[in-house]
Order: structure tokens, then sequence, then C-alpha cells
């Protein structure tokens, strides 16, 4: 097996992770990183304890600097130790992450080199607690809609990757909670495969020790996702209101003068309104929602999206007013909804979509 970093974030941990670290470390021959996150004078001494296990280095944070924080210390400090020939997991101290459930990670990205390993629990059960359940499904479903990849648990802190991907998982933005959806999102942009790992669902006293911050730390989580439908939704809603302004403005420098419409006339000012809102849309949706860059090739396809969107919504809104005898008004809103995300998905995995090139 390669040489292998293990990292592991604590915040106030218990002394049982003592002797978890001492249990996997001897069961496994690696290098821990143990980034205390500013836990404070009360738990120098368990600190103290896990810098004298063998093969373990305790690096500190002298305030709470947020879990994701303390991730990026520890695996900047083991990318400067490690070679190229690495691999680096990250664990929770919590104890939710067993040592059998740790080796069958590591195998599977032994197996599967250059992807993202992740550490799957099933939250089926029913001792699940009830935020952890809710947080992951939310989680997983916004993760869906937003990538097309389903990912059972998006939040498992048991991760592992080698050195091809660390240079990715540095330069990725966040603090805290939303660090490792970032990460995700950044490994579906680039192509680079997520592999799931079904692991065991522990909970140690109903999960009393987590820091997790069911309603601060759940937006943080959901941001990352969030924030491209926002831009997505903020950026259409502009474009559509200049498509009006500039239909209503063509339309009446062409009947300027004039007593009757003509067909043309509106035809015209319709064309030119459209051209101008969907240049717009492009130049917005490439540089600002999906940070795309220049590809001629996005262009062409994005044209072909807004064709085949509009015959799509003609087609649909016939459909749904003659099967289920709605107004075309509501049809409209009704099918427009639906292609309003069917249209995100395609401009985010087909039209501004870039293949990962540092294979």
């Amino acid at each position: 097996m390669k040489n292998i970093w293990i990292i592991i974030p604590a915040l106030e941990p218990e002394r049982e992770f003592c002797t978890y670290l001492h249990i996997l470390l001897a069961d496994i021959p690696a290098e821990a990183i143990i980034v205390d996150d500013g836990s404070g004078p009360d738990y120098k001494t368990i600190f103290e304890e896990i810098g004298r296990i063998d093969r373990c280095t305790v690096l500190r944070h002298s305030t709470n600097l947020g879990k994701d924080r303390a991730l990026k210390t520890g695996l900047a400090y083991a990318w400067k130790k490690a070679s190229n020939n690495s691999c680096f997991l990250c664990a929770d101290c919590d104890g939710q992450h067993s040592q059998k459930d740790i080796m069958r990670v590591l195998k599977t990205l032994q197996n599967q080199p250059g992807s993202m390993v992740l550490g799957e629990r099933d939250f089926s059960s029913e001792r699940t607690p009830l935020r952890s359940r809710f947080g992951n499904h939310a989680a997983s479903a916004l993760f869906y809609l937003a990538c097309g990849t389903w990912l059972t648990d998006t939040q498992t802190g048991l991760r592992a990757f080698d050195s091809s991907l660390m240079p990715i998982v540095l330069e990725t933005a966040g603090d805290r909670f939303e660090y490792e959806m970032n990460v995700l999102l950044k490994c579906v942009k680039k192509d680079i495969p997520i592999i799931g790992v079904t692991i065991q669902t522990i909970y140690r006293n109903g999960n009393e020790g987590s820091h997790f911050r069911p309603v601060w730390d759940s937006i943080l989580v959901l941001r990352p996702l969030l924030s491209n439908f926002v831009r997505f939704g903020l950026s259409s809603l502009l474009c559509a209101v200049l498509d009006v302004w500039l239909f209503w403005m063509f339309s009446r420098l062409a009947v300027w003068g004039t007593e009757r419409i003509y067909f043309w006339q509106i035809a015209i000012a319709t064309i030119a309104s459209r051209v101008i809102s969907a240049s717009a849309n492009y130049v917005l949706n490439r540089s600002y929602v999906f940070c795309a860059g220049r590809q001629k090739i996005s262009v062409l396809r994005y044209s072909l999206l807004c064709a085949g969107l509009a015959a799509a919504s003609a087609a649909s809104v016939t459909a749904v007013n003659t099967l289920l005898h709605l107004s075309p008004a509501i049809s409209k809103i009704l099918c427009d909804t639906v292609l309003f995300f069917l249209s995100y998905r395609l401009q985010k995995n087909w039209v501004f979509h870039t293949k990962r090139k540092d294979k």
C-alpha cells in the first residue's frame, strides 16, 4: 500500500480518542496528523498523550477556526512531508469511523487511484439521530439536483484520496463545514470519480459529542449547492426583465410613425430582444454562475440548448393544456419550472462543462 497519512481535526476530544489512535495505528502503517482546533487548556493533557503516541504529530490552532480550516492545516502539513506516491485519509475524532472501515476505504482507493473515496453511512436506521438523517437527505437531494450525481452521504468525514488530488483539495475554498461539500463539487466539475464505500453508522451517546450546529452548520453545508441555484435564478430573472424591456423598446421603434402594427415588426422586436438578452445570459452564466472560462464550443451548445428549450416549452405547454385542461398560463408556469432545473443541469454538465486536464 502507498505511504498513508491520516488527518484528524479534533475539538475537545474525549480521552477515549487516545485509545482509538493506539488501536488505529497498530493496525495501519500510517502517519497520523492530529489538529487541535483550539480545544483550550482543559484538553492539554489529552493532546500531550496523543503526541507521545508513535507516528502521531499534533498541530495546534490557538483558537477555534473550524473543522475545515483544521483539515486544511493537517493536509498542508502532510503534503509537505509526503512523497508523490502517498494517499491521504481524513477522519473524525469522535469514534464514528472504525479501523475496519478505514482499511476498506484505503483498499478501495488503492484499487481506484485518482478517485475520491467516501465512507458512506446508512441513514435508514431509526437509531440515526433525526438531525443527522434530515441534514444528509437534504444535502444528497440538492447535490443530485445540482450535479446529477447521487451520493448517499455528502457530509461524511471519512474520505480518502491520493497525491494527484491534493492540489485540488488544498485550493478549494471554505473554512467550516461547507469546505467538504465544496471539495465534492470540485471533483464533479473536474470529472474526478467519487466512489462510495458503505460503512458502519456509529453514534456514541446519541452523537452528543458532535460540535455540529443543526441550523447554522446545515446552512453552511448547503450554501455551496444553493448559491449556484441562486446565481442562476438571478441571472435568468435579470435577463428576462432585459428581454421584456428590449422588446418594448424595439416594438415602439418599429411602429414609430405608423398607425398599424404588422407581424414583421413584432417578429423583429422579438428576435432582436431575445438575441441580446440570451447573449447577456450566456455571458453571465459562463462567467458568474458556472465560472467556465472562454470556450468556443459553449456558444454553439448554448444556442442549441436555447432552441431546444423553446421547442420543449411549446410542446409541453400544449400537452399539459390538452391533457390536464389547465389554462395556458398555469401550464407554462409548471412546464417552465421543470425546464428551469433541466436548463441548469444541462448548462452545468454540458454547455459549460470543463474536462479535467491534470489526470
